[in-house]
């Protein structure tokens, strides 16, 4: 595979996630349950946590493996997720949803 055919398969994606509508994926890492609620472990769900409660969205639809919710910044619109998988598989919830 060339670099040109990585940067088609790039702008692909783009065009894809694009034609859904969404600009941007903000991803909250963390590991669900409440044994890691409060812990440094979480500090990309309590920040996305924040950032919905001070702008008014919610992260609560259950999807892509994931809690996640929709806002628009600056005309764009943004998908936010909070994977529920463990932080080592984060990656399978941010595949499904950028599919």
């Amino acid at each position: 595979m060339s670099i040109f055919d990585c940067f088609a398969k790039i702008e692909e994606q783009r065009r894809q996630t694009a034609a859904n509508g969404v600009s941007f994926m903000v991803v909250g890492l963390g590991n669900p349950g409440a044994e890691y609620e409060k812990t440094r472990h979480n500090a990309g769900f309590l920040s996305l946590s924040y950032l919905a409660q001070k702008e008014g969205f919610s992260l609560t639809r259950s999807k892509f493996r994931s809690l996640c919710g929709d806002a628009t910044f600056g005309g764009k619109r943004c998908l936010f997720l909070l994977p529920q998988t463990y932080m080592n598989n984060s990656g399978d919830a941010v595949k499904l949803a950028g599919a």
